[in-house]
């Protein structure tokens, strides 16, 4: 009786190892089946996931270059527009210029036709004429001017300048008598078109330029073909192309010394 028991026991301590160890083995079966169908799944989320984010990139790629494609039509469009209206300006500017050309031309050929008719009858009325040329007249330039001939620092002006007629025996006041309103005592200058002269200067009535320049008067001066004439206006006779100068200009001790040559 107790050898049974022993054996009994070895049997199902057998059994129990056996079913330990056929349990243990499916167990691990489904723990792998269940990690395998948890990373497939994993995988397969991930590839979706991939996959719509392909799509949508592919989407905003498709948009973008519709928008890009719908914006170069349109601007294809609006060049093309543009052009058709300049195309329609220049042949409108065209058909104007012709028709302005045409006008011209038949106002021209109406003058001309005109003016042919009126010489014939102009040539019938008239007996032909000699016309004799007129020589060139011989004229000089006279100047009326402040400071240009100066050497006190002081800025030129030109106050007039006349273009006269040469004539024989005529001296330089004439001249300036018939073309200014001036004042002279016997054969000095003393002021043309309301300019005077001032001569001496009182120390009192100097200005400190004029006093450190060593000013002495402001006077009319002659001058012929850039140089001063060493007499009077009453003796002075121009020829044709000269340029005679009366400039009112400071002056110091330096016109008392002889005229350069």
């Amino acid at each position: 009786m107790k050898k049974n028991y022993k054996i009994f026991l070895a049997i199902l301590l057998t059994v129990l190892i056996a079913f330990s160890v056929a349990w243990g083995c499916e167990r691990e079966k489904i723990t792998t089946t269940t990690t395998e169908t948890t990373t497939n799944k994993v995988k397969k989320d991930d590839s979706s996931k991939k996959s719509n984010k392909e799509n949508k990139n592919d989407s905003k790629k498709d948009s973008k270059e519709k928008s890009e494609n719908k914006k170069d039509d349109n601007n294809k469009t609006e060049d093309s527009d543009k052009e058709n209206k300049q195309n329609i300006s220049n042949v409108e500017k065209n058909k104007e210029d012709s028709s302005q050309k045409e006008n011209v031309k038949n106002n021209d050929d109406s003058k001309d036709s005109s003016n042919n008719a009126s010489d014939v009858a102009t040539k019938k009325e008239e007996s032909p004429e000699v016309v004799e040329s007129k020589p060139e007249e011989d004229t000089f330039t006279m100047i009326i001017g402040k400071d240009i001939k100066g050497y006190t620092g002081k800025s030129p002006q030109q106050v007039k300048e006349l273009t006269l007629k040469v004539e024989d025996g005529k001296n330089a006041m004439t001249y300036l008598r018939e073309n200014t309103v001036m004042q002279e005592n016997g054969g000095f200058i003393f002021e043309i078109d309301g300019i005077h002269n001032f001569y001496p200067i009182p120390e009192n009535q100097k200005t400190p330029e004029q006093k450190k320049n060593g000013v002495l008067g402001i006077d009319w001066f002659i001058y012929l073909n850039n140089k001063m004439t060493p007499v009077g206006a009453n003796d002075v006779y121009v020829k044709k192309g000269d340029v005679l100068l009366f400039d009112f200009h400071e002056w110091d001790i330096r016109e008392f010394s002889p005229p350069e040559d």
